[in-house]
């Protein structure tokens, strides 16, 4: 029955979108697993425990905000075209936009996440805004003496 879905160019983009997203989403998770996995108490020290373990919690939040935008997104992709049939084209529309909301959603929510729970994340963001205002700042002083200075040339 898959087969007959695959003739159709669009059918075909859409089981590959699909399988290229469930497969980037495995490997996201293994990922991360690992990351948490190697970052075991494995030091005397209390402060690097403390760090380290906030960076895992910190990965799993990540990834579990990922797997739950974008999973939906490719559940629903993956779906054949006859089981959107008995629905109407207003409500499929409305669920693709509400789907392709959630899955886009994952990009604003990571640096929120990263933001709340790294102190470290918070400094240099901080800093990147300050450098980009003293740029600013920087360039809009030199066009204002560049324009009050009285033209010497006659």
């Amino acid at each position: 029955m898959a087969g007959l879905y695959l003739n159709k160019p669009y059918s075909a983009f859409a089981y590959a979108k699909t399988t290229f997203d469930v497969v980037n989403l495995l490997v996201l998770t293994v990922s991360y697993l690992i990351v948490v996995l190697k970052t075991r108490p494995h030091s005397q020290n209390v402060a690097t425990l403390h760090a380290e373990r906030k960076l895992s919690v910190t990965l799993l939040i990540v990834t579990g905000v990922s797997v739950l935008t974008i999973l939906p997104w490719a559940i629903y992709k993956s779906l054949p075209k006859h089981t959107n049939a008995k629905r109407d084209m207003a409500s499929d529309v409305d669920i693709h936009q509400m789907l392709a909301v959630i899955y886009f959603a994952n990009s604003i929510v990571n640096p929120f996440v990263y933001a709340i729970r790294m102190m470290e994340f918070r400094k240099a963001l901080r800093s990147l805004v300050s450098q980009q205002r003293q740029g600013r700042q920087k360039r809009t002083q030199r066009k204002r003496t560049h324009h009050s200075q009285p033209d010497t040339k006659l």
